[in-house]
C-alpha cells in the first residue's frame, strides 16, 4: 500500500528532502490535466522502475523510458548555479499532448518539479527517493530539493555498477568517455549536463 505522507516531507535513508517555492507557472496549468489517483499511481510506479532516465526504453513506451499513457518524468536541464538537475513530471506521455497557447504565455504542463543533486544518482535508492519527492510535490504544489545526506552511510552501492558501458564523445575536443548512461557520466565528471570542462563542449552518446 502506498504510504500517504500528507504534508510531511518524505524520509528515505541517505537522502535529504527540502521544500522549495511554489512550482513555477502553476497558475498557467490547466487543472483538468491533473492526474487522477490511478494515473498518478501509475506514474509513481514508472518512476520507481526507471527513475527519470532518458537514455533507455521500457515496456511503457518506445520513445521515452519514464512515461505512462498520459504523463512522463524527465530531466529539464540543470538548475543554474548548482549541481542539481531539474526533473519534472509533465502532461504528455505515449499519448502526445499539444500545449495550449495563451495571449502572453504558453500553457504550463508541469505537474511536479524536483531538483536533485547529480551525486544523488550514485545511491541505489535514488528511484524510490525520486518517486517520493515527486509525490510530495504533487500533493503540495511545491518544488522539492533532493540531496544526499551527510555521513559515510549516505551513498549506497550504485545499482548501475554492473550496467553495460556506453561510449560518449565531446563534439569539440573529441575526448571519449565510458559510462552506463549520461547520468552516470555526469556524476563522474561532476557536472550535468556532462561537460569535459572546455568552453562550448557538447558531449554526445556514440550510437
Amino acid at each position: 500500500m502506498e504510504q500517504d505522507f500528507g504534508t510531511a516531507l518524505p524520509q528515505v535513508q541517505g537522502f535529504t528532502f527540502q521544500e522549495g517555492g511554489t512550482i513555477p507557472n502553476s497558475d498557467k496549468f490547466d487543472p483538468t490535466n491533473r492526474p487522477n489517483g490511478r494515473q498518478w499511481q501509475a506514474m509513481l510506479a514508472q518512476i520507481r522502475e526507471t527513475g527519470d532516465k532518458t537514455s533507455e526504453t521500457t515496456h511503457s513506451g518506445s520513445n521515452h523510458p519514464c512515461q505512462t499513457d498520459d504523463y512522463r518524468c524527465d530531466q529539464q536541464g540543470g538548475v543554474s548555479g548548482t549541481d542539481r538537475i531539474n526533473t519534472q513530471v509533465q502532461v504528455g506521455g505515449v499519448n502526445y499532448y499539444t500545449r495550449k497557447k495563451y495571449k502572453n504565455a504558453n500553457e504550463s504542463t508541469s505537474v511536479t518539479v524536483v531538483h536533485i543533486s547529480s551525486a544523488a544518482y550514485g545511491n541505489s535508492l535514488v528511484k524510490e527517493a525520486l518517486a517520493q519527492a515527486h509525490d510530495y510535490s504533487f500533493k503540495t504544489n511545491k518544488v522539492v530539493v533532493l540531496t544526499l545526506s551527510g555521513g559515510s552511510s549516505s551513498v549506497a552501492t550504485s545499482s548501475t555498477s554492473t550496467a553495460r558501458s556506453r561510449s560518449f564523445t565531446c563534439r569539440k575536443c573529441g575526448k571519449n568517455y565510458q559510462a552506463p548512461d549520461a547520468i552516470e557520466l555526469g556524476v563522474k565528471l561532476n557536472s550535468y549536463p556532462p561537460s569535459c570542462g572546455k568552453v562550448g563542449c557538447s558531449i554526445v552518446r556514440d550510437w
